[in-house]
């Protein structure tokens, strides 16, 4: 009995030692959240309608829905309905004027002009609810400590 033991302890020994331990590997979509986060709490008065829209095709990500699937799993955004959809669906739902009055119930986040390398995604953001209810910035975020983290904020506007 003590040789079964000892044998399985050495076992245990030998495959703790041969296994390899995977370092955190950068998931863009990971950036893509830092950034929303920072659009959502900048100018929160913007954050007022039932509609939380998010156009995820310019992002440059390989599966653009699992951004769209981490947000609708995120308890900050849970008091808003998530759509993910483009400005052209939403006019065309009328939730948005053809003539760019105004998101009628909600606001809509953008993104263009992606660059997306292993620890740096940088992309044209910008937060929309009017012509004079929006803000813009250029974000990089960076893979820094096994995290991604906001790093420049460049043409930033506040309409």
């Amino acid at each position: 009995m003590k040789v079964r033991a000892f044998l399985l302890v050495i076992c245990l020994a030998v495959l703790t030692a041969c296994s390899q331990t995977t370092p955190s590997q950068p998931d863009p979509v990971g950036a893509y959240q830092v950034m929303v986060d920072w659009l959502y709490r900048t100018d929160d008065g913007l954050n007022a309608g039932r509609i939380f829209a998010i156009d995820t095709t310019q992002t440059g990500l390989p599966d653009p829905d699992r951004l769209f699937d981490a947000l609708k799993n995120d308890p900050r955004y849970a008091q808003h309905e998530l759509m993910n959809t483009t400005r052209a669906k939403l006019v065309k739902q009328g939730l948005i004027s053809d003539d760019m009055g105004g998101f009628k119930d909600g606001f809509l986040i953008e993104f263009s002009s992606a660059s997306i390398t292993p620890d740096t995604v940088t992309a044209q953001a910008s937060k929309w609810v009017s012509g004079l209810g929006a803000i813009f910035a250029t974000l990089t975020v960076r893979w820094q400590d096994d995290a991604w983290v906001l790093g420049d904020v460049e043409n930033f506007g506040i309409a």
